[in-house]
């Protein structure tokens, strides 16, 4: 009897092992995303970035993104906790409204536009993501300098992660 108790123990340990690791590597669910106002998003970030004849990537998410520096080595993943560097204006502002040296969280407690952007990123590398609002802030904003649908730029650089 002890010896299935204990192998009962092994194996659910091992399974919700097995789960997180499946979890961090799919990222975050971005099925509830307002379509609509995502197509609008991409759209004004588009014709932004174009107008400044700026070259960019596009993820699936909505995310555009340009790399300005590339690292080296692994990417983290979706569970990771990172440290980085980072400064936020909204698209087509001057003004840096946001940022940080040295910033540590779990990529999961983060906007979507970071937990779907940072694991694009391998230590030491800098990118600058345009991030439509679903991915950001959302229609309810944040605090008094992110209004609703904000369209953000953030200029990362991943330190470390783990």
């Amino acid at each position: 009897m002890r010896s299935i108790l204990s192998f009962l123990v092994v194996f659910c340990f091992v399974l919700s092992a097995c789960q997180e690791t499946l979890e961090c590597e799919a990222g975050p669910d971005l099925s509830g995303l307002d379509q609509q106002q995502l197509q609008e998003d991409i759209a004004a970030i588009e014709a932004h970035l174009d107008s400044l004849d700026v070259e960019y990537e596009s993820h699936p998410s909505g995310l555009r993104y340009r790399v300005i520096e590339e690292g080296t080595g692994r990417k983290p993943t979706f569970c990771n906790f990172v440290t980085v560097n980072y400064s936020l204006k909204l698209i087509g502002g001057d003004e840096t409204i946001d940022s940080g040296q040295g910033y540590q969280s779990r990529l999961t407690s983060l906007i979507l536009g970071w937990q779907v952007g940072v694991p694009l990123m391998k230590p030491y590398s800098e990118f600058i993501f345009y991030v439509p609002s679903g991915l950001g802030y959302g229609p309810s904003g944040s605090s008094d300098r992110i209004p609703p649908n904000a369209l953000l730029e953030f200029r990362i650089r991943l330190n470390n992660f783990q």
